[in-house]
Formats: structure tokens, C-alpha cells, sequence
């Protein structure tokens, strides 16, 4: 496989508009198009399908201003030639959302289960950590202690999970091929459907249910982190398969629109293969030239907000206007990126702005032992009872998505018998007319 190639980037032109309105969202489309990039209304939309990547809004907003121009006569204007497509890194937010608003649990039921339990636990405190990132750093670390519990059970007696220099000589010491199989007996034992929506009409373990539950959700988590970073497009369409139920079992109704909405972009004949993969790959970008070193085109466009933010703090004073330094400030913002990076090699000097991240390794232990030890992650034959008991999210997306598509379609069957009542309608009325003449 080839190393990816650095893309080089440019940041546009300032554009004085508010594009959280419809007539905003035409200003800005026209700004872009015909201004800045200088495209030719007249010619050049007749062959180019134009992909945006933005949040939920920017995709409902570019829906709207779409199906308004439906009846437009020019090409330009009925702006059919722009694909609006929900930046991935957005995505992750909202279902990191998710996540918490499912499985945090409160004070009064703060169990091993529980979000809130495990971050007091782990010592994670947001600081100057954004909500996203808090909850990321949460969550992860709680999915890695549950899966270390499991395999704490996995142990001979002869190995003791309170002393970590022992677990690592066992792991040291196992074959590739045995390890492997432990790792599917995990598999096997928690990651099943019937451990995420068990059978209520036989005796549940609801302890370990909201065990699995959690570990399956964040493994689709996960999966797509993963995907993104190693570019796999064809995980990231399975994945957001699966948002579809978890997105509508968990009232996340915009999202779970648009997990729809790319769905049906990407996995049915509504696109060519070709645009299918394009549609994914484009939305990721390689600013590092390495296997793994893809992240979100949305990301990028953060990334660069930060970085507008901190030119404008580091420049502005009391004698330069405001707007005229964001418009300078914006259009040299890429070529500083470059130079800082030419300049830092040149000398052998390089700044490094990111937090160091502290090494939760023992902490992630020392749960996975509470959690091993109090034998929550353990299924019993019997119910047991849990004051945690997260909702289904999936069992109920389905539900939700079945009636939804009864609904559409008895809907779609109403408005195609009136319609075809009408076309009846139309037909008879000169018929009817002609006998009222002959009358």
C-alpha cells in the first residue's frame, strides 16, 4: 500500500455571513463558489458534484436551500450540484453523547457500571480537557477496564489479578495462537445479541446485561475511531449502519437521520461504488503522511478555528480593526502553519502544543480488579438485579425504525391512492363536460 501523500490545504477568504440561516447558507454557497474559487455559473456545474462537509446544520440548511430551488431553470441555481455530507468528527461527538446519556447513571445508583462510578474511580478530571475529550477519555478507559475484568476470569489460579507483574509474565508466556483464543472466548462470552437485548421472559441478569450492552455500543465506538484513522471506508459504512437503530433508541432523532440519509448514500444504488468511497474518503484528510495518521475533515476545519483564534488573540490591538484582522488573518493562516513548520526544521528547534497524556494503565487495573473481584462482569444463571438498568438503546431503535417505516408507508399508500383518485378525477371531467353541453 502506498504511503498517503500529504494533501496541501488553503484556507478561504473571510466571508461576513451568517451561516446559520437559510439566506445566510445561499450567501455563503455563492461567496465560495463563484468568488472566491471563481467558478463560471453558466459552465461549470454541469459535469462536477461538489461534496461539503459540515455538522448536522450545515447538512439540514444546504437540504433546505436545495429542495427551494427544485423549480429554478438554471443549473446553478437549483444547486443539485452539491452533496452536503455529515463530517465524521461530529458524528463521534454525538455519539460519545450518546454513550454518557445512557450509561453515566447518577449519585444515588453511582454501581461499578456506571460512567459516573468509573470516572471518580479512574481520578478523570475534565480540566482543560474539552466536554468531548472528557467523555472520550471516560469512556475508553471504562471499556478497557471491563475488558481487562474479562479477562482477569480468564486466569489460572496460579496467577493472582492484584499483582500486575504477574498477569504481564502470564501474557508474556502465551503462544499467539492461545492468547487469540482467549481473546474470542471474551468475544463469545460478552460481545452476542442475545447479551445486548436479552430475553425477558426468562430470569435476566441485569447486571451483566448493562455490562454487555455498553461494550458492544462502545466497540461500534471504537470501530469507527479506528476506521478513521487507518482510512478503512468499508468499516465506517458498517458502522454507520449500526447508528441507524442506535441513534433512534436513543432520541438522537437529527442523527439518526442522518445515519439514514448516509446509508442510503453509501451502502444502496443511490450512488456508484466509485462515489460511494469518495464520499467517505473525502471526508477524512493525512497531514502527517503516515498509515495512521487520517482524521476528520471537520477536524481540520476546528483545528483551524483554534487557530484563528489564537493569531487573532496573539495580533489584535486597541488600533487595528477587528474585521480587517480577521480578513488578513484568515488568508495567511495556512501559509504560517508552513512557515512555522519550514522555520522549525530549518533551525531543529520544534514546538509541541499538545498535552502530554498521563499513562491510566494502573488505574485502568485497579478497576478492572474491583470489577473482577465483585464478579459484576461475571453472568449468573439466576436474575439478578441491578439499581443501574440501562435503557435497551438498540432493541428500541429497531422498534422505533419498524413502526417509522409502517407509518412512511401507509403515508406513501394514502397519498398514491389520491393521487391516482385525482388522475381518475382529471380524466372525466371533459367526459363530464361534454354530457353537460349535450344537456
Amino acid at each position: 500500500m502506498p504511503t498517503p501523500r500529504k494533501p496541501p490545504h488553503y484556507s478561504l477568504g473571510p466571508i461576513f455571513e451568517n451561516e446559520g440561516t437559510i439566506s445566510g447558507t445561499y450567501s455563503v454557497i455563492d461567496r465560495v463558489f463563484t468568488e472566491q474559487l471563481g467558478y463560471n455559473p453558466a459552465d461549470d456545474f454541469g459535469g462536477r458534484l461538489h461534496l461539503v462537509h459540515g455538522d448536522q446544520k450545515t447538512v439540514s440548511l444546504i437540504r433546505t436551500v436545495q429542495k427551494k430551488r427544485q423549480e429554478a431553470t438554471l443549473l446553478y441555481d437549483k444547486y443539485n450540484w452539491l452533496l452536503p455530507v455529515p463530517g465524521l468528527f461530529h458524528w463521534r461527538t454525538n455519539y460519545m453523547d450518546m454513550i454518557h446519556d445512557t450509561y453515566s447513571g447518577s449519585e444515588q445508583a453511582a454501581v461499578e457500571s456506571t460512567l459516573y462510578h468509573n470516572k471518580n474511580y479512574l481520578g478523570c478530571a475534565q480540566g482543560h480537557k474539552s466536554p468531548f475529550h472528557h467523555k472520550e477519555e471516560v469512556a475508553t478507559r471504562a471499556f478497557d477496564a471491563r475488558i481487562t475484568a474479562l479477562f482477569y476470569r480468564l486466569l489460572p489460579s496460579s496467577v493472582r489479578a492484584s499483582q500486575p507483574n504477574q498477569v504481564d509474565n502470564y501474557i508474556r508466556k502465551l503462544a499467539r495462537a492461545t492468547f487469540h483464543k482467549k481473546v474470542e472466548e471474551i468475544r463469545q462470552y460478552i460481545f452476542t445479541a442475545a447479551e445486548q437485548s436479552p430475553d425477558e421472559s426468562k430470569p435476566v441478569d441485569y447486571e451483566f446485561s448493562a455490562r454487555a450492552k455498553f461494550l458492544q455500543q462502545m466497540e461500534t465506538y471504537k470501530t469507527v475511531k479506528y476506521a478513521i484513522k487507518h482510512a478503512d471506508v468499508g468499516l465506517i459504512k458498517r458502522a454507520l449502519a449500526r447508528c441507524c437503530l442506535l441513534f433512534h433508541g436513543s432520541d438522537k432523532s437529527k442523527y439518526a437521520f442522518l445515519s439514514l440519509y448516509m446509508t442510503w448514500l453509501t451502502r444502496t444504488d443511490a450512488a456508484s461504488k466509485e462515489l460511494q468511497n469518495a464520499i467517505l474518503a473525502n471526508g477524512l484528510v493525512n497531514l502527517r503522511s503516515a498509515d495512521d495518521g487520517w482524521f476528520e475533515m471537520d477536524r481540520l476545519n476546528e483545528f483551524f478555528n483554534l487557530q484563528m483564534k489564537v493569531l487573532m488573540a496573539t495580533r489584535r490591538t486597541s488600533t487595528i480593526d477587528i474585521a480587517d484582522l480577521f480578513r488578513r488573518t484568515a488568508l495567511a493562516a495556512s501559509y504560517c502553519t508552513d512557515l512555522k513548520v519550514a522555520m522549525e526544521a530549518a533551525f531543529g528547534e520544534y514546538s509541541n502544543a499538545r498535552h502530554q497524556i498521563k499513562d491510566a494503565s494502573r488505574e485502568v487495573r485497579y478497576l478492572a480488579y474491583q470489577i473482577a473481584a465483585s464478579r459484576s462482569i461475571t453472568k449468573h444463571a439466576r436474575a439478578r438485579s441491578s439499581p443501574f438498568q440501562p435503557t435497551d438503546i438498540l432493541q428500541r431503535g429497531v422498534k422505533l425504525l419498524n413502526n417509522g417505516v409502517k407509518d412512511s408507508t401507509a403515508q406513501s399508500l394514502k397519498e398514491s391512492g389520491r393521487r391516482r383518485k385525482t388522475l381518475i378525477m382529471r380524466r372525466r371531467r371533459p367526459f363530464l363536460h361534454w354530457m353537460i353541453l349535450s344537456l
